[in-house]
Parts: C-alpha cells; structure tokens; sequence
C-alpha cells in the first residue's frame, strides 16, 4: 500500500510537471505592455478625395461648395482653390460635393456656395435664411438677401470673346483678325469678338494687300474632319488672317500644328496642350478672385448681388504679349468690369 501511494504521488507530481511545461510553450493572448503590437489601430479619419459622401461635423462652422456636372471644369477649380485659402484664413471648414442632400444644411453650415447651373440655389436660399448662398456661373440665379451670384455662362464667353478680339487686334500688325467659332456657338459670342476688335481698331481697314473686311469670323462643327480643317486653315491663308480667335471646344493638337505651321497667331479661351510659339494667350474668367472680391461681404450679412468675374490672360510663354499691350488689355479688362464698356455695343 506504501509503494501504491508513493506511485500515485509521483504521477502526480509529473503531471504537473508536464502541464507547467506545456503552459510555458504556449503564447500569452496578452502582450507585454511595452512590447509593440504587429497592427496599430487609428480612430482618424483618413484624407476624404472623394467627394460622394460628405460629412459634416455638426458643430464645426463649414462651408459646403456643391458643383454639377455641367459645371465648367476651370471655373470649379479656380472658386475650390479660392476657398480653401478663404476658408483657412476664416477659421472654416470647406466640405466639398457633386450632389445635395438636405440633411447636409445643419445648423453649423455657414455658406454655400454652387458652381454651375441646376443646383437651384434660389430656392435653397429662401429656405434657409440664415446661410450664406453663392451662386457661381449659373445663369438662372437671381441675387436675394442672402444669394450672391457670380457671373452666368453666357455673359463669361461674351466678355472672353470680347477681350480676345480686342486682344487680337492689339497685337495684330495690320488688322487682320479673324475667329473661328463652333457652329453652335451664340450669336451673341460672335458679335462680341467683333465688336471687341473693333473697339481697338475701328474700321479695321488693312493698310497691306489682301484688302478684306476685318475682323471676320467663320464657324465649323467640333470633331471635323482633317480634309475639313486643312480647308478652313486654307480659307484662312488665303484671306490673309495674321491672328485668329479660336473658341476652345474647336481646340485639338492637329488644328494647333497646323495653324503654326502657316504662321497664324492663337488666342483662346482655352489653354493650349502644349506651349506653342504661335500661341498669344488665353482669355480666361476669374471667378476665384471675383469670390475673394465679396467674401468679407458673405460674412458680414450683406445683401446679396450680382457680380462679374474679370478676364485675365494666361499662357503668354512666346511673349507676344509686351507689358504696354498687357497694360491695355487690363484696362479695357477693367471698363469692362465697371459697366464703362458693353460687349453688344461697338464704340
């Protein structure tokens, strides 16, 4: 019996030998509080690039830019650009969306400002007094109280067509000007390249053979065929066109080329693919500047109004553009702006 306890004890004993073992060998569920973990977990939120799904903290003050497909890729570019340095400087937060939700007015929402048609901020406005509405290139707001509009699309290609042709007049030799317009282009654009050209060289009379009626204008339809435009670049030599006006949507690397290769000068309301020596400038709207113009204003409470965006050249690398012909262009730019000029109008 005293040999059968001590075997029993000695099994014991081994079994816990064994077992004391086995949980040395086993990995602890639990790390070491100064050991790192393999995976570190974050409760922040990541950069938002995509725009679908905003949120807005309820209680910080936001702006909400909201842009539709319509909207005019270089005028959303220019007001975003815009307000994120407003907005920083403000102490704002800028939430930016390509549709509208109702539940994204909360009672944070400062300012709203749209790019481009269809977003109805007319309407949004009424509704929501106490915010702040800015409506950007859309040709059917109307200024309230509280709504601030920032051109329309129409009266942009107007007062871009109309600064070009006076641009192309200023830096022509002799006058000879023309604009290439898509065959859908408004009439009212047209004209106002012509009256533009005129309002810097009158008649336009060409001192210099050939001796044809200046400024002139031509239409194609967009996506035309190469015979075509070799046909319409043709018309051109033939006409004896030193610098042409050429609406942006007509705009492609094979036009481009062409067009250098006769020796014809460009502007446009586009910018060129590449830098180009046969290329004055682009006529461009500034509507980031124009929003910096009135943004003291949509935060003071001031009632709403209707303002331009100026016109501005870019693009001048193949220094067509001297400081005096900079200097006129600005301050026809200018008149422009103050109501001193009209772009149906000839002087």
């Amino acid at each position: 019996m005293k040999k059968h306890s001590c075997l029993k004890k000695l099994i014991q004993l081994t079994g816990i030998v064994i077992a004391i073992a086995l949980s040395a060998c086993t990995p602890d569920s639990t790390p070491m509080t100064d050991q790192p973990t393999a995976v570190e977990l974050t409760t922040e939120a990541p950069a938002v690039t995509d725009t679908q799904e905003p949120t807005i903290t309820v209680s910080v003050p936001t702006v909400l830019l909201l842009y539709t497909d319509e909207a005019d890729l270089l005028t959303l570019s220019q007001t975003q650009s815009a307000l994120t340095t407003l907005t920083e400087q403000s102490g704002l937060t800028l939430v930016t969306s390509d549709e509208f939700l109702p539940e994204m007015l909360t009672s944070n929402v400062r300012v709203v400002v749209g790019v481009g048609e269809g977003l109805n901020l007319s309407s949004l406005s009424s509704s929501a007094p106490d915010i702040r509405f800015v409506a950007v290139d859309d040709p059917n707001a109307v200024p309230t109280d509280n709504l601030f509009v920032i051109g329309d699309p129409l009266a942009r290609q107007q007062r871009q067509a109309f600064m070009a042709g006076y641009l192309a007049a200023v830096i022509s030799s002799d006058y000879k000007v023309s604009g290439l317009f898509s065959s859908d282009a408004n009439t009212e654009v047209v004209n106002a390249f012509v009256i533009g050209a005129e309002y810097f060289c009158g008649i336009c009379r060409p001192s210099y053979p050939p001796y044809n009626n200046f400024p002139s204008w031509d239409s194609i339809s967009p996506g035309v065929s190469e015979s075509g435009l070799q046909s319409v670049i043709d018309g051109l030599v033939n006409y004896g066109v030193e610098i042409l006006y050429l609406q942006g949507e007509l705009i492609s690397p094979e036009l481009l080329s062409n067009l250098a290769n006769v020796g014809i000068l460009v502007v446009s309301d586009s910018p060129p693919d590449m830098v180009r020596n046969n290329w004055v400038g682009t006529v461009q709207s500034d509507f980031g500047a124009a929003l910096v113009d009135i943004w003291d204003a949509v935060l003071n409470g001031s009632n709403g109004m209707k303002v331009p965006a100026s016109v501005t050249l870019a693009d001048m690398e193949a220094e067509w553009v001297s400081e005096g012909r900079l200097r006129l262009f600005e301050n026809m730019s200018a008149d422009l702006d103050a109501g001193l000029v009209l772009t149906e109008y000839a002087p």
